[in-house]
């Protein structure tokens, strides 16, 4: 299942994650999947 947007933000949180700097932009474009977030870079999607 895709991540609700304040399991998007939890996740940075718990694992001591600098947050994108638009975070709400940067999940409506890549973050919904959790896998994504394996990869720190665009260029790494």
């Amino acid at each position: 299942m895709p991540f609700s947007y304040s399991e998007f933000i939890d996740y940075y949180k718990v694992n001591n994650l600098e947050l994108p700097s638009k975070p709400l932009q940067n999940y409506i474009r890549y973050g919904r999947m959790s896998q994504r977030l394996d990869y720190r870079l665009e260029i790494d999607i």
